[in-house]
């Protein structure tokens, strides 16, 4: 259970890290990408932010799991909920953030349900 714990962790400070690289589209000189949707255009400033707020909660859940702490899995558990939920408005593009998201969840629920069966 604790590796399982451990893996999800570390995926998590992963996600995390890699959301909080949004940051430097606010120094870029091309401070809007080509590839980005024709809505998100007109509001890049506030995607960019989401992402922050997201990386961060991933961050802070990560290192609640590390610290044993049960708010830890449940806000990795709901952060990676969320993620799954509203993936569908940026697919391809968030084809990382799906995989990563799935193993969190997957982690998360066998490290808590462990071996049980059902109907036990």
């Amino acid at each position: 259970m604790k590796r399982l714990l451990t893996a999800a962790a570390v995926l998590l400070l992963i996600h995390g890290l890699v959301e909080l690289t949004a940051l430097f589209a606010f120094v870029s000189p091309s401070y809007q990408p080509s590839f980005i949707f024709e809505e998100l255009s007109l509001h890049w400033a506030y995607a960019v932010w989401v992402g922050v707020i997201a990386g961060l909660v991933r961050v802070l859940a990560a290192a609640g799991i590390l610290a044993h702490r049960r708010w830890g899995w449940a806000l990795g558990l709901v952060i990676s909920a969320t993620t799954l939920v509203t993936l569908a408005f940026y697919l391809p593009f968030g084809i990382m953030d799906a995989l990563l998201a799935w193993a969190v969840v997957i982690l998360l629920l066998m490290s808590h349900y462990g071996g049980a069966r059902i109907g036990e």
